[in-house]
C-alpha cells in the first residue's frame, strides 16, 4: 500500500489539511470495519468517502463543463452533452483513476481486500470524485483543482480520439434505424461473466427478429455502446 504523501506528488498539489486526503481515500468497508472510529471521540466526525464523492461530483460535473464550453465553440449543446456524458463516465474516472494507481492508496476493509477491491471500477471512480471533493474544500475554491483535472482531460489520449458525433453509438444507431426502417432496435439476452472483481457483461442487439450485433463491456452500458458501434459499422 502507498503512502498519501506519494499521491499528493503524483497529483501535484500539498494539501494543507492532510486529513482531507485521508478522508477521501477511506472506503466504508473500512469504517465498518473499524468501530472504534465512531465510538472514540478523538475520530468522531471519521466516516467514509462517500460524502466528499457526492461533492466531488458536482465539482467535476462544473469543471467538465465550463472547459468544453470554452475549448470546443464550435460544438452544438446536444454534441456538448454527449461529450460531457462520456468524460464523466465511470469508465473515464476509473481510467483515470487507474493511471495514478489510486488503488493502491486507499483505505479497504479486509472483506473488500480480498474480493478485488483496489481494482474494482466503481470503488476506483467514486474514490477520484472523493479526491476531486477534498482537493476543492482543501484550497476553499476550484483553482487548484481546475488545474488538475484539466491536466487529465488533455493527457487522456482516449478523449482526443473521440468524434462527438460517434460517441454516444447507441443513440446514433437508434436514430438511423429510425430513419431507415422506422423500427428501433431492442438490447436483449445479457449474460454476464468472468470474477466478481473483474465481471464482464454480454448482450444481444435486434432489429425486430434480426440479430445486428454482439457487445460486451464492463458495464451493461458499455456492452450497449459496443454493441452499437459494431451495428454501425455493419450498417454502413
Amino acid at each position: 500500500m502507498r503512502t498519501s504523501e506519494e499521491l499528493e506528488k503524483v497529483l501535484q498539489i500539498d494539501f494543507q489539511n492532510k486529513d482531507l486526503l485521508t478522508l477521501a481515500l477511506t472506503h466504508s468497508s473500512y469504517v465498518h470495519e473499524h468501530p472504534e472510529l465512531s465510538s472514540n471521540p478523538k475520530y468522531a466526525t471519521f466516516y467514509s468517502n462517500e460524502r466528499l464523492e457526492f461533492l466531488g461530483d458536482s465539482i467535476l460535473n462544473m469543471i467538465v463543463c465550463h472547459y468544453l464550453f470554452f475549448t470546443l465553440p464550435h460544438l452544438t449543446e446536444g454534441e456538448l452533452a454527449k461529450l460531457k456524458s462520456y468524460i464523466i463516465s465511470q469508465e473515464t474516472l476509473y481510467r483515470w483513476a487507474h493511471s495514478i494507481l489510486l488503488g493502491e492508496y486507499l483505505l479497504l476493509g479486509k472483506g473488500e481486500e480480498v474480493s478485488g477491491g483496489r481494482k474494482k471500477a466503481s470503488i476506483l471512480s467514486d474514490a477520484f470524485e472523493a479526491i476531486v471533493g477534498a482537493i476543492f474544500l482543501d484550497r476553499n475554491g476550484t483553482k487548484e483543482v481546475t488545474e488538475i483535472i484539466v491536466r487529465f482531460l488533455e493527457e487522456d489520449n482516449e478523449i482526443r480520439k473521440i468524434r462527438p458525433a460517434t460517441m454516444d453509438y447507441k443513440t446514433t444507431l437508434q436514430e438511423k434505424l429510425q430513419a431507415l426502417y422506422r423500427r428501433l432496435p431492442t438490447y436483449k439476452n445479457y449474460k454476464d461473466f468472468g470474477p466478481d472483481h473483474a465481471k464482464m457483461f454480454e448482450v444481444e442487439l435486434y432489429l425486430e427478429d434480426r440479430l445486428l450485433a454482439h457487445g460486451v463491456g464492463h458495464s451493461k452500458r458499455e456492452a450497449d455502446q459496443d454493441a452499437a458501434k459494431k451495428a454501425m459499422e455493419t450498417l454502413k
